[in-house]
């Protein structure tokens, strides 16, 4: 656009000459001293177009020459950035495939040169961390700080994940704990050092930062409840009499005290402080309010003087709900503990039949030995041990498991004659 209006400003120019010449063609004298010279109008004007031009053109190279030291560094910076660039993808690549040490390579090499250089330095930390070398680890990361100051908080974040990957686990503390002073608001923060914390079993820190977790929501439910009860287990495993108990349990808030987990761990908490009868209430109550299949188990674990009312109660679940392999052992086992030897072995069995469990075996074995049948008992263990074995190294191939384990020996339903006496 710019040419197209130069040279219709040139061809407006000459014509302009054109018409001047034809209409006046007129003079013009130089004099200089006794020099004297004429010229055409049109002649003095051309020159004059000509001289100007030269000028202009003179003043645009001395111009171009004067800047060609800048427009070459600023051309070497331009290819400079764009082998960062590619420094970075390429970098990025091989980190992705595995490929450490022509990750850490391609990434440090072209971190100078880039505009984005923190990105470098915290790929080649992350390359250096899986080829063991925490020194290089650590001074990438105190370059990526270097280059971008603003960016301290996501560098020490990096620095405290690939400590804990490390087994740092003191030095990622104390790294998170800095940031925690530096920006004691941000929840984001917290919620990584409630994690750290918990890993380390330092619950009594996790039960602090427990509500600012809970308010800010910086945690989903399923991990904040998991933070929860392993705070409130730890509280309650330090709970040496009934008073400490129950201050632990008061100190959670209403929404907590209906979680079916920390329910369990309280009834437990209150059976091994001799307070099975409050626990009975408790898991009564909670139980009408909600069922809970682990909550019933409990019930199996009581240690009652008269366990018939319980019994009752079980008795009653037994019809009005489904015969789930916990209630059915929880009744079985109030039932060896009221002396109701035939009645117990028939309500275990049947939990086992649907169900196979090691603590079931062991309740079955230990009837067996109170019904003065050894025998049974000692293959009651055995299965039990068996199972626990086949766990063990179920567990050890699959840390989650799906699905419940398959049952040893079939174990009918149905329930023998009770003796008269043990």
């Amino acid at each position: 656009m710019r040419l197209l209006l130069t040279l219709f400003a040139i061809l407006l120019l000459a014509a302009g000459v054109a018409w001047l010449a034809m209409r006046e063609p007129g003079y013009v004298l130089l004099s200089y001293g006794e020099w004297r010279m004429e010229l055409p109008l049109v002649d003095f004007l051309l020159l004059l177009m000509g001289l100007l031009g030269a000028l202009y053109l003179a003043a645009r190279g001395i111009a171009w020459l004067l800047s060609l030291p800048g427009g070459l560094r600023h051309a070497r910076h331009r290819a400079g950035r764009s082998r960062a660039r590619r420094g970075l993808l390429q970098g990025l690549t091989a980190l992705i495939e595995g490929q450490w040490e022509r990750a850490e390579k391609l990434l440090a090499g072209s971190a100078d040169r880039s505009d984005s250089a923190v990105l470098h330095y915290l790929g080649a930390a992350h390359a250096a961390q899986r080829r063991h070398a925490p020194e290089r680890r650590d001074e990438y990361l105190r370059r990526a700080s270097q280059a971008d100051r603003q960016a301290s908080t996501a560098v020490a974040l990096t620095q405290a994940d690939l400590q804990q990957q490390a087994g740092q686990l003191e030095e990622a503390l104390a790294t998170l704990q800095l940031l925690a002073r530096q920006h004691p608001r941000d929840a984001h923060i917290k919620s990584r050092l409630a994690r750290l914390l918990a890993r380390m079993g330092d619950w009594d820190g996790v039960r602090e930062l427990l509500p600012a977790l809970r308010k800010h929501h910086t945690l989903d439910e399923a991990e904040l409840a998991r933070l929860e009860l392993g705070a409130f287990e730890a509280q309650l495993a330090q709970a040496r009499d009934a008073t400490a108990v129950q201050a632990a349990w008061k100190a959670l808030d209403r929404a907590a005290r209906q979680s079916p987990a920390l329910l369990r761990a309280y009834v437990r908490a209150l059976i091994r402080t001799g307070q099975s009868d409050k626990a009975e209430g408790v898991l009564r109550k909670a139980l009408k309010q909600r069922w809970d299949d682990e909550l019933v188990a409990l019930y199996g674990e009581l240690e009652l003087d008269d366990p018939k009312s319980a019994l009752n109660q079980l008795e009653q679940w037994l019809e009005t709900h489904q015969r789930s392999p916990q209630l059915l052992a929880a009744a079985g086992r109030l039932s060896a503990r009221a002396r109701l030897w035939g009645k117990a072995r028939s309500l275990l069995r049947e939990s086992l039949h649907q169900r196979p469990d090691a603590d079931t075996w062991e309740a079955l074995a230990r009837l067996y030995e109170a019904m003065g049948e050894p025998e049974e008992a000692s293959k009651a263990y055995e299965t039990g041990f068996k199972l626990l074995r086949e766990q063990a190294a179920r567990c050890a191939n699959n840390p989650s498991p799906a699905g419940a384990p398959a049952m040893p020996e079939a174990v009918p339903p149905a329930a023998q004659p009770a003796p008269s006496s043990p």
